[in-house]
């Protein structure tokens, strides 16, 4: 294998960052970066559909994009923000955060990606060596380290930014775990 391939994922009910990242002779590059998008359904809608089936709406975009992404660029894990309740915390949309959590786990597993968990702190922990990095902090480090995410980001509204610099922060610690499991195994690292 010439090369490593790691889909990074930040996991939003609204907004879900995902990237793409390959390593290749020590050089790190973007393959792709999109933000995927789902509203609530309209009131008017709403009227005579349950929630529950909006949500398995919104939940079987968020399937079919992160399918799509995963067929075109083949990568070999997924790195993902866990979900981490914090009791008294978290408002009531915390659960919603934890079920999209559990479909892009259960994606990677039906794919057979191995599946890399990772906890927001670790991002700002790893790059910045501080707990209490900003967010911006943390995606100077991300657009340091990966060729070409400046490109992707320059094609979304500002606004989304912080969810693809948070799934390129995953994927970079997926790469690295991915590289330090082949080192231990004796294989090479491209």
């Amino acid at each position: 294998m010439d090369a490593l391939r790691v889909m990074g994922v930040d996991p939003g009910f609204a907004s879900l960052g995902v990237v793409v990242l390959e390593q290749r002779q020590g050089q790190i590059r973007t393959l792709a970066a999109n933000v995927l998008r789902t509203k609530k359904a309209s009131k008017k809608v709403l009227r005579d559909l349950r929630v529950s089936a909006d949500d398995q709406r919104r939940l079987r975009a968020f399937w079919d994009g992160l399918q799509g992404i995963a067929a075109v660029h083949a990568p070999q894990a997924l790195a993902v923000e866990t979900y981490a309740p914090q009791p008294g915390r978290g408002g009531g949309n915390a659960w919603k955060a934890a079920v999209v959590y559990g479909l892009v786990q259960g994606l990677g597993l039906a794919q057979g990606l191995q599946v890399l968990p990772f906890v927001p702190s670790d991002l700002k922990r790893v790059f910045t060596r501080s707990a209490s990095a900003s967010k911006q902090a943390v995606a100077d480090v991300v657009l340091g380290q990966v060729t070409g995410l400046a490109a992707f980001l320059d094609r979304l509204p500002a606004g989304q930014h912080e969810h693809v610099t948070d799934a390129a922060g995953h994927a970079l610690l997926g790469l690295r775990e991915m590289a330090e499991m082949r080192r231990m195994m004796g294989v090479a690292v491209p």
